[in-house]
């Protein structure tokens, strides 16, 4: 008999200025934003123009450019586990949420 396999829920979604209404403007509130969950993946609804640097894990922060508001990805596991994102955008840029995708056992 064939099982079919589920994924795990992730953590809950993250908004990083203390609700969805109002984001964290970069310099203003924060310079760096350290997020820890548990998922398959991470992604960052940003609005603004400019580089974001994102660290997962312990591994070196990453430059992503940032040209247009939208929802981008910030990290992709094989399995659902325990991770930490680190976000430090570039000053004025604002980070509405941090959401999760869910993955497998």
């Amino acid at each position: 008999m064939h099982r079919a396999r589920g994924v795990m829920a992730p953590s809950a979604e993250v908004f990083p200025g203390g609700d969805w209404e109002h984001p964290l403007v970069a310099g203003e509130e924060a310079d760096e934003v350290a997020i820890e969950y548990e998922a398959g993946g991470a992604w960052a609804t940003i609005e603004g123009a400019g580089t974001i640097f994102v660290g997962v894990d312990e591994g070196e922060p990453r430059p992503f450019e940032i040209t247009d508001p939208g929802v981008y990805q910030l990290a992709e596991h094989e399995r659902h586990g325990a991770h930490q994102v680190t976000l430090r955008p570039e000053h004025g840029m604002r980070l509405w949420s941090v959401s999760f995708d869910p993955g497998l056992p």
